[in-house]
C-alpha cells in the first residue's frame, strides 16, 4: 500500500520525538499550525491535492506518449 506524503510526513514528525517548539525552529513553521497539523486538525492542508494533482498529470503524460509511440 502506498503511503502518501502527508501521512508519512505526520508519521515521521511523531515518531521523531522531536518537540514542535525544535520542530519550528528547525524548519520555519509557525508552531501554532505544526500543533494543529499534528492535532490533526486540517482535512486538506495543501499538499494532498497537489499529489492528487500530480498523479493525473503523470498518468495524463504516460498515456499521451503511449499514443505517441
Amino acid at each position: 500500500m502506498e503511503t502518501d506524503l502527508y501521512t508519512e510526513t505526520l508519521r515521521l514528525a511523531r515518531e521523531s520525538g522531536e518537540s514542535v517548539p525544535d520542530l519550528a525552529r528547525a524548519t520555519g513553521l509557525k508552531q501554532r499550525w505544526l500543533h494543529r497539523l499534528l492535532a490533526g486538525d486540517f482535512n486538506d492542508p495543501g499538499v494532498r491535492k497537489i499529489e492528487r494533482l500530480h498523479r493525473h498529470l503523470m498518468g495524463h503524460a504516460q498515456s499521451s506518449a503511449d499514443q505517441a509511440a
